[in-house]
């Protein structure tokens, strides 16, 4: 959960270098409204210097992907998997 509103996001960190080829959201239990509506995807390949809960500018992001999330308006459910065209 994120209370920041607008442009709110997360850094994950895998184990190993990967290309991310699709992203999927769940509803969560509460209001409809608080749902995710659009997204945009970043990647690096530097190591996240980042502190936890800044804004994650220590690195450079290059925009890979953006789009809308039609999540449904049932609570605790899948999304629909949106697949990326990123081969980097």
């Amino acid at each position: 959960m994120n209370f920041a509103r607008l442009n709110t996001g997360i850094i994950i960190t895998p184990q190993n270098s990967s290309i991310v080829t699709s992203i999927s959201l769940d509803t969560a239990n509460d209001a409809v409204e608080r749902d995710p509506t659009s997204f945009i995807l970043f990647g690096t390949n530097e190591t996240i210097q980042s502190a936890d809960n800044s804004v994650g500018n220590s690195e450079d992001w290059t925009a890979i992907e953006s789009g809308d999330f039609n999540l449904p308006d049932s609570r605790n459910t899948p999304g629909t998997v949106i697949n990326l065209a990123n081969y980097t």
